[in-house]
Formats: C-alpha cells, structure tokens, sequence
C-alpha cells in the first residue's frame, strides 16, 4: 500500500502502517492492500476484468496460499543448505586432521572418530577393518564406541560439561581415550577370508561395495556379523584408494536404536574416499621409512666394513712385521733356557721373557684371524657332529681344571649350513671362556635343539658371570671382563654367525653364570 506521496509500497518493506501498528506479511496483505487502489489495479491488470470484492478475496486467499506454500518449501531448503553446510564443514575438519599426521594408528583414530563424534554421523560405533599386505585376509584393527547405555551417558555427559571440538577429540590418541576396551576386543577378534562368499565384510571388500543392512538376523551373509558385534543394523563401506581396496568401515546405532539411513550411508562413502587416500598415504609413508633405515643400516654396514678393510691391512701389515722378530726373540730364549748351567742365574727371568713372548704370538693371531675374516663358505653339515667334534678338543682341559661337560642334543636334528672352518671356531670360543669363567671348576652344559627360528645352540656355565652393565659390550671388539682375554673371541664369533644369518647373544644364567645363546636358520 501506497502512503501519501510516497511512492514506496508498504507491501514490500517492514514498515509501520497508518495506525502505527506493525503486522505480519500475511496481515499487511489482506488488511491493508485490500483497499489499495494500486493493488487493486495489479490484479484487474493480471486478470484482464475488473474485480468484484468475491473475486478478489478469491484471488487473494490463492495468492496467500501459494505464497505460503513457497514459503514452507523455502524454510525446507534453507534447512537442507544448512546441514550440508555443516557436512562440509565437518568434512573440512575431518580432512585437516587427516592431513595433519602421517602416523597410521592415528589416521585410524580420526576416521573412527570423524564417524562416531562428528555432526556430520553422529552414529554410536565406529570399527575399522583392513586387508592385510598379502590381500587374502580382512582382519579387524581398531574400534571407537561405548560399551553400553550406561557408557554411553557417562560420555555423553562428560561431553556436554565440558565440551570440545572435532579437532580436540580426533587427534586425541588413541590409547588415552577413556573407554573403547570392549568395542576394540570385540574388532580384533573378527578375521575373514576375503574370498569367503558366506560373509557380507568380505563381500563389501571384494566388490568395493556399500550395504546397508536393516536386519542382519535375516540374511545368513550378514547373520555372522549381526551376532559378533551384538548388533542388527548395520552400515558397511569400502576403503578404495586408486582402485584397490585397503579396508571396510562399519558403524551402527546400538545405543540410540535409531535407524541407519541411507544419508548416512552416502555421508560415509563420501568420508570413506578421504580416509581410504589418508591410510594410503600413511602406508606408503611408512614404507618409505622402512627403506630409508634399510638405506641408513647399509650405508653404516658398508662404512664398518670399509674401516675394517682398512684397519685389517694395516694389522696385517704390522702383525706380520713383528711377528718376524718376534719368533726369532723367542727361538734364541728358548735355547738359552735349553742351556740349563749357563741358563741358571737367569732362569726366572727368560721364563717370564718366553711367556710374554707367547702372549705376544697370541695377540698376533688374533689380530690376524680378524684381518683375515671372510664371508663363509657354506655346505651341508651335522650340528651334532660338530658340537661333538668341539666338546672332545677341549675334554681334556675341562677334566684338568675339575669341570664337568653335560651335552644334551636332541635327536634327528635336520642339516644345516655351515662353514666348517668357522663355525666350530665360535663353539670353541664360547666353551673357552666358560673355562676360563670357573677357576674353581663348576660345570658347562651343551643343549642343541630344533625351534621355530632354526637349530639353538646353548651355552650355559656355573662361574662367575657377566656384569649386567656389561652384557651389551661384550661382543665389541677389544672389550673383556676377563684377564685371560682380549676382547677379540667373541667379536669374530658374532661375525661369524651374522656371516651365517644367524644370532649371538648372552643372558645371566639360572641362579649364576652365563648362558650364550646361537641361533642358525634351516635352509633346504
């Protein structure tokens, strides 16, 4: 309605009206246009004949109708254009989180949570599966979810006083979120073929299709799934990066009891194909740093291997000048001491002149057997034989020195591959300084049997032991805790057996001692 000498139409704007009162739209149409004469000539115009008052109201009551209809489905859309508002802002969230970390169990966390915590689903549980590398399993890794109503309140409670954003409870890890021992339990224990045609996870997976599932009692595929997890409806999604499937998300309502709707299905689709190229990336990652401490054990093993080259040469070198000068020292004391009248006056001291000497000749070899080491030379052998072989050198000496020898080996013990001239070296090493641990005599116990890793070899004394600050260096070379040793036995014998793909390590005996333990794979 026109004001006088204003042009404006008060139909159009919120504005008082002549008697000062403010009315609805609705209101302002039907009691103020009603006499407009302005108005009156839209509609006559509109309609092409004069109007009657029965017409107009007619025409006036449809106006209103449509008006309201349009009215109602505006509300409907601007409602519609905000929850998909809040969707991508959630998914927005979901994403910067999942682009925050390449570490896997956390990317695992935030899409279990971007599932179960987000506006976006808001569903009770959450439960990740994945393929494993050699693709022929989908095992259950991670889960999010309470374990009941009553958890269920406690952390609904919780939340709402004191409330946190998405980001604060997906980059939460996961171990420091209260809850979720039962729901992860129940994920861990489920394992699937994925060629298995009666399962309906395994059928997702390998068809790199959704389900939705209204009743899982119903369908013997989904029946298995529905009793494991407690649950009768359920939502399932493909993980698929680059086309290959990585895993499956599942989600319920078994706390609310409400549906799981098709919208929800879509919305974790949409969520699925960011976490699928989240755990992708997360994967390749860590593949990348597999190799690159591969790259950095080479590079520190081609640089020992250099010094020791190097360091071997020059010993060599320096072993072989002095052990020329060295026996002929030895051979003219020998001889003096051989004179035993002119030898008399100075027998104590050539004595101890002859067992420097042969200390020295010691050294030297030792020196030289580590310059000399080489890659072994493998051939089928018998595991027995060569403990056997061992024991009966050094018998002699055990008996001396009041030692028992017990040798426990199992029968029928299968071939191994062994360089059987250094190999034996390292048994022999071992007993040696079991020996030399019991001045007093004791016993030193032999045990070979056959475990999951290959042929164990056990070396068990009853002397002194090994200091436990000191049970981490004793394979470094030139380092001892013996007076009779020079720290370099047992540096070749682990050579040895690393040059055998084998392992080499000491533990404190039962009760005392040491025990030495040497494990070499079977190979056929």
């Amino acid at each position: 309605m026109r004001r006088r000498g204003d042009r404006r139409c008060w139909l159009s704007e919120p504005r008082v009206c002549f008697d000062g009162e403010r009315r609805s739209f609705r209101d302002r149409l039907s009691q103020c246009c009603r006499g407009c004469r302005h108005f009156h000539r839209i509609i006559e115009r509109s309609t092409g004949r004069r109007i009657s008052e029965h017409v107009f109201c007619d025409t006036l009551h449809k106006v209103l109708e449509e008006m309201g209809g349009y009215n109602s489905e505006l509300v409907e859309i601007n409602q519609s254009l905000k929850q998909k508002i809040r969707s991508l802002s959630i998914l927005d969230q979901v994403s910067k989180a999942l682009q925050s970390t390449l570490d896997q169990d956390q990317i695992f966390h935030i899409i279990l949570t971007g599932v179960t915590a987000a506006e976006i689903l808001s569903l009770n549980r959450a439960f990740l599966f994945l393929v494993d590398e050699q693709g022929g399993r989908l095992a259950g890794k991670l889960a999010v979810g309470p374990t009941g109503p009553d958890d269920a309140g406690r952390i609904w409670d919780e939340l709402q006083r004191s409330p946190r954003s998405f980001s604060d409870l997906a980059l939460t890890p996961h171990d420091q979120v209260r809850g979720n021992a039962h729901v992860a339990e129940l994920v861990r224990r489920y394992r699937v073929a994925l060629d298995d045609p009666s399962d309906i996870l395994s059928r997702a997976a390998r068809e790199q299709r959704s389900f939705l599932v209204a009743d899982a009692a119903a369908d013997p595929a989904t029946a298995g799934v529905g009793a494991h997890f407690g649950v009768g409806a359920f939502a399932v999604v493909p993980l698929v990066a680059d086309g290959e499937t990585l895993g499956l998300l599942m989600a319920d309502n078994i706390i609310t009891g409400l549906p799981v709707t098709e919208a929800d299905l879509v919305l974790m689709g949409i969520f699925a194909g960011q976490a699928a190229s989240s755990v992708k990336n997360a994967r390749l990652y860590a593949r990348l740093q597999e190799k690159i401490r591969e790259l950095a054990d080479s590079q520190e093993h081609l640089l020992k291997a250099e010094r020791m080259a190097a360091i071997g040469e020059i010993a060599a070198t320096l072993a072989h000048e002095i052990r020329t000068p060295l026996v002929s020292i030895g051979g003219y004391v020998n001889a003096m001491i051989g004179r035993r009248e002119q030898a008399e006056p100075f027998r104590e001291q050539l004595t101890v002149i002859r067992c420097e000497i042969e200390r020295l000749e010691g050294v030297l070899s030792d020196t030289l057997e580590v310059a000399r080491f080489k890659d072994p030379v493998l051939a089928r052998a018998d595991i027995a034989a060569v403990v056997g072989s061992c024991v009966r050198l050094l018998r002699q000496e055990c008996r001396d020195k009041g030692i028992a020898v017990e040798l426990d080996v199992a029968p029928s013990l299968p071939p191994v591959w062994l360089d059987m001239q250094q190999f034996p070296q390292v048994l022999l090493n071992v007993i040696k300084n079991a020996i030399h641990a019991m001045p007093d005599g004791g016993t030193v116990s032999l045990r070979a049997r056959l475990t999951a890793g290959g042929i164990e070899l056990a070396v068990a004394d009853t002397g002194t032991g090994i200091p436990p600050d000191a049970l981490g260096r004793i394979f470094e070379p030139r380092f001892t805790t013996s007076k009779h040793g020079l720290g370099i036995g047992l540096a070749v014998s682990k050579k040895i057996v690393e040059g055998h793909r084998g392992t080499i390590r000491a533990v404190p005996g039962e009760g005392r001692g040491t025990t030495f333990i040497i494990n070499i794979p079977v190979r056929q």
